[in-house]
């Protein structure tokens, strides 16, 4: 079906009526979500991926552990009919509407684009007239025009808005809840012709209750994606380097963000180990090229990212402080890291401070073991990690312990335990709280040296 030459209406009838085909490219931890909302709102989705083992996990429903509730959605929908995944790029050519959603990255400071633009000359060898794509990847400015129409454009022989359309709406989600996030977050949405804006329009307003952000150009839509996330790096660097300030001084950050956030204007975030994950550490660089490239030099951005980056080896230096306080020196030292996700209350280790922190204290001589009960053993084991099922077996013999992520299971539990993991630590025993989720007046009263990121001695 041609669904560029149907109006809006037209299309929502063909949804409605269970006649539309969807292709989500690349079924990673966006776009397999992405392909079980779309099957929800009445498509028959197929999936492509090029990676065997995916497309098999998918097929067989399988179990997707790093994201809470996706593999209850796979199996619903694959054992529907209304959802497959393939390896090969031909599905393209039965389907109406293709939704991008393959990984983009920065590569030190400098954005990569190369899975996009073999992604995108995938979709146009195998396009058909009509057809309408939407690219839903974070992409830095221009890159919608420069890599993804000129990709589908140069493989395929059409030309956009005439041949086939291409629409661009940015996938906001966070991981650990993402399929919520899809189906209830506003959707931006922009087009390179007004007939692509409202056929996508009509599209995603159909997989969300959050509704649809029409902006005038994808320049903008890009730009919207990219500012919510410098945003969020530029705010949490700001806390991180007040939090630096605060331990100078002797107080606690928690107490005075807690005061100054009762004015309604301020919002500090929360200082800690620093920034991980697949989106905040890479985005700002997207608009960091771009803008150094028009001789724009964007300072605030260039230094936040600076900033967070630096978190991990702020909290080795409060760790070889804190052991030189118990007499002890780092090398030689057993530490104990509790938490390695990327992120509080999630399964994915990827990206994550943490492997800079442990890399860090390995370097200077330190024996680090890892422990974060809700990672899969075998992932952390893989990544190198002396990687512990049992806290108590993580912190038997050891001379300090790192709250390197502040998971909710730590928030509620480690408090309670505090004198039984006392008794297991060589004396004196150190305990470095990267997130400041404990009393440091139990803490201390217990018999550990404390440390925290955001709190001086005395706080």
């Amino acid at each position: 079906m041609a669904i560029f030459d149907l109006s809006p209406a037209d299309v929502l009838n063909e949804l409605k009526a269970g006649r539309l085909k969807a292709c989500v490219v690349g079924l990673g931890r966006m776009g397999l979500p992405m392909a079980c909302v779309l099957a929800e709102a009445g498509f028959n989705v197929v999936g492509v991926d090029v990676n065997r083992e995916i497309v098999d996990l998918v097929n067989s429903g399988g179990g997707f552990e790093d994201e809470p509730g996706l593999t209850d959605e796979v199996k619903k929908w694959v054992s529907a009919g209304r959802l497959k995944a393939y390896t090969s790029f031909g599905v393209i050519e039965e389907s109406d509407v293709v939704f991008i959603v393959v990984p983009t990255k920065a590569v030190g400071s400098k954005p990569d684009y190369g899975i996009l633009y073999s992604a995108s000359r995938s979709v146009g060898e195998h396009m058909n007239k009509g057809l309408l794509v939407i690219l839903c990847s974070t992409v830095g400015p221009l890159i919608t025009e420069r890599i993804v129409k000129r990709g589908l454009e140069e493989a395929s022989g059409f030309k956009a808005e005439v041949e086939f359309g291409l629409a661009y709406s940015p996938i906001r989600a966070t991981a650990g809840r993402v399929i919520r996030d899809l189906k209830s977050y506003p959707r931006v949405v922009a087009g390179l012709s007004n007939k692509s804006l409202e056929l996508a329009s009509v599209i995603i307003g159909q997989t969300t209750s959050g509704g649809v952000v029409k902006v005038s150009s994808v320049r903008v839509a890009e730009m919207v994606k990219l500012a919510e996330n410098v945003y969020r790096d530029v705010n949490i660097a700001l806390a991180n380097e007040i939090a630096l300030i605060c331990e100078r001084l002797g107080i606690d950050y928690n107490e005075v963000a807690n005061a100054a956030n009762t004015q309604p204007f301020c919002h500090l975030h929360v200082p800690g180990l620093g920034v991980g994950g697949h989106c905040i550490p890479h985005n700002p660089y997207f608009m960091i090229d771009y803008a150094l490239s028009e001789d724009i030099r964007p300072s605030l951005m260039i230094t936040a990212r600076s900033i967070n980056d630096s978190m991990p080896k702020h909290a080795v230096r409060l760790i070889v402080n804190g052991l030189r306080d118990c007499g002890k020196d780092v090398h030689g030292s057993i530490i104990a890291i509790l938490g390695a996700a990327f992120k509080p209350d999630s399964a994915d280790p990827r990206y994550s401070p943490v492997e800079e922190l442990c890399d860090e204290l390995e370097v200077l001589g330190a024996e680090v073991r890892v422990y974060d009960p809700l990672v899969p053993i075998d992932t952390l084991k893989d990544m190198g990690y002396d990687a512990y099922e049992e806290l108590e077996e993580a912190v038997d013999g050891v001379d300090c312990i790192v709250i390197a992520m502040p998971h909710s299971i730590f928030k509620e539990n480690l408090e309670s335990k505090l004198q039984e993991i006392y008794d297991y630590m060589r004396k004196p025993a150190l305990i470095v709280d990267c997130w400041r989720i404990l009393d440091p007046s139990k803490v201390r009263s217990l018999g550990f040296k404390y440390r925290a990121v955001g709190r001086g001695l005395e706080g």
